[in-house]
């Protein structure tokens, strides 16, 4: 990828290019990883859906919590305090297990584009074939 393609729409300071557009880059390389290497690039898009499944999580639970709180105005519904803390717990985890899960898909788009364009292949690992 070249600095013209990331710096699209951003004018011509660099570190607006690298802070702004990592997601991108990462996003380009993992189409190329499905194109040249599908078998690790479906691995990668299960993380993928791991940490977006997560992240939707998450949000149900905030969203859960809103409303709750919400509908605690008024007259006849009364607050639980036990279902607003099980919501927290399980918003915070959700958004602990996204983090994680994204840096993990992050390291293994980079690392898997790095090892595809610098070794040759006779220098890649193998898979060891369950025959």
């Amino acid at each position: 990828m070249t600095r013209p393609q990331l710096s699209r729409g951003h004018g011509s300071d660099i570190a607006t290019v690298q802070d702004a557009d990592y997601e991108r880059a990462v996003a380009v390389w993992h189409d190329w990883l499905l194109i040249h290497d599908p078998g690790m690039g479906e691995r990668a898009s299960k993380v993928r859906a791991e940490y977006r499944m997560y992240g939707g999580l998450a949000v149900a639970a905030i969203a859960f919590i809103v409303i709750h709180l919400a509908a605690s105005l008024a007259p006849a519904v009364r607050m639980n305090g036990s279902l607003l803390l099980l919501a927290k717990v399980i918003g915070a985890l959700c958004i602990w297990g996204m983090a994680r899960t994204y840096r993990v898909f992050q390291r293994t788009i980079i690392d898997s584009y790095y090892l595809e364009k610098t070794m040759p292949d006779a220098e890649k690992p193998q898979a060891i074939s369950p025959e």
